[in-house]
């Protein structure tokens, strides 16, 4: 005999609802029974099993109203119905406590009504199911959209059943007439998903990508069979009339752009929620159709220049599978940047804002809870990030000046591309560890050996790497976990890609440079002479590589790639002479035209792209320069020095053409702190 109170789990399907209206004549009454439904219509129990009927009813207006349920069974030698709603698949006793198993199979319907309204549920009784197994799917993989149906058996493991069934020795099969319907799940309903209640074993194929899915009878779970929807294998993004060509905009002028998506059935797919991106989008800012993810529109808000992309890439789409880009489409806003500037010391607890566009008016200072040790800006200009060796790192929002301690101290290493994440070095922990900028939260954390720390986001943000100035690479994306890859030289800084193919290395074996696949970071797919490579910068608009090789400068250009994985990547390799023995800077200006190079001297460099030509510019009365930065309109950089001033370089010209005081105190608000750190937060 079965006791309910043993049985191992209340039903708890979910499904389509049955409902069935009122019969009588008239209009329904408003907490009146209208309709009476329960969650799925179709049941399955071994002999002897117990379970509980959950029904409900609406009134007219589809509102809840209690009720009082009665409960019939027309097959009452199989299956009988205590007053509460608890099946017995066999006899209760006469306290409906006992469930004593049928000897018979078969299928019997339950009435369930309430005010004089009745639904019905068909109750499938049958030997009982020892394993389930799915029935191979036929196919590698079904394009979004597209339908399988899938099938399974039941199987019992006793000998008595076997006979019972007039089938040979264990395993056999139930037969599927007294199983009814296997109850069938997705691991991820983002790739899958199943009807359980209309179109029973109808996979309905969704994103692209993989999961596992199972089936169910009698609470029998099959073995989780993997499921496919067509992995992404081409995207290509073009204007409306299919242009790829940069193009230009005015202020609040827009562009609107397609991506196009082939699966590997070479099936077009519509409405894939593919990822765009900007590479600035404070300047130029893309967002795609809430409706039709696969088209999106460029929006010109502030001067500048942007490269734009889309990607298929995990967790939002080709789950699970490898990451596919597509081409980029550079186009710009011209006009002045208006931006504020941040400067920032190592030996002062003043942030310093100057308003750029306001004749370079010194703000008031901001007061800080430590001293920095880093200092980064969001590419969104919403927020910095500092550093601190004690008390605590900090961030700022530029909208209010309003400071939040991390209450850890640590160094500020990037900022992830959409702004949405950024990396500190953590020492106390031993981790680099990538939080949220919205709640400061841990995203994920990467272990390191070495000390010299360089971090580089894909352009989609969906993957880190982390070089150490050793032979280890960290690296991690948002749907698998945190690996290591031992490179056969050392590496002492990453870039990726402007079109997120591959990443390329500064070192990572011995007198080379070389590129790692974004799908299979252990699978180097390029690599270059060079001496002893230090720096390495992509440039925006996909057209190659910058890599600071002292004394030497080395441009991978142009560098193609493909979807494959690994990506198959191939470049052309030039070095040329810069002068620069101890680089400790590497900017490229988002027009993608020229590059702005410290060393720590006095002297500042600025190297142009297209004629391969550097040009010295040295600060007067300078002995040091320390960080800088690059306003969005490609047209000066501000690199902080020895003199406690801010320089501002004009980079087409190549000169010093201003400088200002931030007026930085030390802790003892009397002597001058240099500006160690500099950022800029752009502003409409």
């Amino acid at each position: 005999m079965r006791r309910f109170s043993s049985f191992l789990a209340v039903l708890a399907l979910i499904g389509i609802i049955l409902t069935l209206p009122s019969c009588g004549g008239g209009t329904p009454k408003a907490n009146v029974v209208a309709a009476v439904s329960v969650p799925v219509n179709t049941i399955s129990l071994n002999k002897g099993d117990v379970a509980q009927l959950s029904p409900s009813a609406t009134d007219k207006n589809g509102t809840t109203v209690l009720a009082q349920f009665t409960y019939a069974s027309d097959s009452t030698s199989i299956l009988n119905v205590s007053p509460n709603g608890s099946m017995c698949a066999g006899t209760w006793d006469t306290k409906f406590i006992d469930c004593t198993p049928t000897t018979g199979s078969g299928s019997a319907k339950v009435t369930i009504t309430a005010g004089g309204v009745s639904t019905q549920v068909t109750v499938f009784v049958h030997e009982k199911v020892d394993s389930v197994q799915v029935d191979p799917i036929g196919t590698d993989c079904i394009s979004a959209k597209g339908t399988v149906k899938l099938t399974a058996k039941a199987y019992s493991l006793d000998p008595a059943a076997c006979t019972r069934l007039g089938l040979g020795a264990p395993p056999c099969q139930i037969p599927d007439s007294s199983l009814g319907n296997f109850f069938w799940t997705s691991n991820n309903t983002g790739v899958v998903t199943f009807d359980n209640n209309t179109n029973i074993g109808t996979a309905t194929a969704n994103i692209p990508g993989t999961t596992t899915v199972y089936a169910t009878a009698s609470a029998n779970n099959s073995p989780a069979v993997k499921f496919t929807t067509c992995p992404l294998v081409s995207l290509s993004i073009a204007t409306s009339s299919g242009g790829t060509a940069p193009f230009s905009l005015a202020k609040s002028g827009t562009q609107a752009l397609v991506a196009t998506a082939i699966d590997s059935k070479n099936t077009t797919l519509t409405n894939i929620p593919v990822t765009w991106v900007s590479s600035q989008s404070f300047a130029l800012a893309v967002a795609a159709s809430g409706t039709t993810p696969q088209n999106a529109t460029v929006t010109a808000n502030n001067p500048g220049t942007a490269s734009i992309l889309a990607s298929c890439s995990s967790p939002a789409c080709n789950i699970g599978l490898d990451p596919i880009y597509s081409n980029l489409m550079v186009g710009s806003f011209t006009g002045t940047s208006n931006d504020t500037l941040y400067a920032a010391s190592k030996d002062s607890l003043q942030l310093v804002p100057v308003d750029l566009a306001n004749a370079n008016s010194v703000g008031s200072a901001i007061t800080l809870p430590a001293k920095p040790n880093s200092m980064l800006a969001s590419r969104s200009g919403s927020s910095l990030i500092l550093g601190a060796d004690a008390t605590t790192a900090m961030s700022v929002n530029t909208t209010s000046n309003a400071v939040t301690n991390l209450n850890i101290v640590g160094t500020v290493l990037g900022f992830s591309p959409d702004s949405s994440l950024f990396a500190m070095q953590f020492p106390t922990l031993g981790k680099v560890t990538v939080l949220t900028s919205s709640n400061l939260g841990g995203a994920v954390s990467l272990p390191y050996t070495g000390t010299l720390l360089r971090v580089g986001f894909a352009p989609d943000s969906h993957t880190i790497f982390l070089t150490q100035g050793n032979n280890k690479l960290a690296f991690a994306n948002q749907s698998s976990p945190v690996q290591t890859v031992t490179l056969s030289g050392t590496a002492n800084d990453n870039d990726f890609l402007a079109t997120g193919h591959a990443a390329y290395l500064a070192g990572g074996a011995p007198g080379q440079i070389t590129a790692r696949a974004i799908c299979d970071p252990f699978s180097q797919v390029d690599s270059k002479a060079a001496a002893n490579p230090q720096l390495v910068r992509a440039i925006p608009d996909g057209s190659g590589v910058l890599v600071l090789d002292p004394p030497n400068i080395v441009v991978l250009s142009p560098i193609t790639a493909d979807n494959a994985c690994p990506s198959n990547v191939s470049s052309n390799s030039n070095s040329y002479v810069t002068g620069i023995s101890t680089p400790t800077q590497l900017l490229i200006t988002p027009d993608s035209s020229k590059a702005f190079i410290t060393d720590g001297s006095g002297t500042v460099y600025v190297f142009n792209i297209s004629s391969h030509t550097t040009t010295p510019v040295s600060l007067t009365g300078v002995t040091q320069t320390f960080e800088a930065d690059i306003t969005l309109d490609s047209k000066f950089a501000y690199v902080g020095a020895s003199d406690g001033k801010v320089h501002k370089i004009d980079l087409a010209a190549g000169t010093d053409v201003g400088q200002i005081d931030p007026k930085l105190k030390q802790t003892d608000n009397t002597t001058l702190a240099v500006p160690h750190f500099v950022a800029l937060r752009h502003k409409t």
